[in-house]
């Protein structure tokens, strides 16, 4: 996993962004939906009209396959500039596609929402 780039209360809103994700509108069931298919650079969620609520957004990144000879996929943490958050809006202004963290997902046996949380919350403490 790549190294995270945010701290303090931008860690503790992203988490809490997630979590909600996990909660509301099947989120989860929609990255899942499109682990095998989306082309790298894909957002996964939430959609665009959202940007202005939810900070940061999750995009599909390169499927591989691991040592293990297991398929994998990358999902990519990313800040949104149309947010209305103006520490994070400054932080994608820089660079809306830089990756903030990356989670590694086991494509034929993804985590469900609590475990995707879960492992977020460990990147960003």
């Amino acid at each position: 996993m790549e190294q995270v780039i945010c701290e303090g209360t931008i860690a503790a809103g992203i988490r809490l962004t997630f979590v909600s994700m996990s909660l509301q509108n099947d989120g989860w069931d929609k990255v899942l939906g499109n682990l095998d298919t989306a082309p790298p650079g894909t957002r996964a969620w939430p959609n665009r009209t959202k940007d202005h609520n939810v900070s940061f957004r999750i995009d599909y990144g390169p499927s591989f396959i691991g040592s293990d000879g297991r398929p994998y996929r990358n999902l990519e943490l990313q800040a949104n500039k149309n947010t209305k958050d103006p520490r994070v809006a400054a932080v994608a202004n820089t660079n809306s596609h830089k990756s903030l963290a990356t989670i590694t997902v086991p494509a034929d046996s993804p985590p469900d929402a609590g475990e995707f949380v879960e492992k977020l919350g460990e990147l960003l403490r």
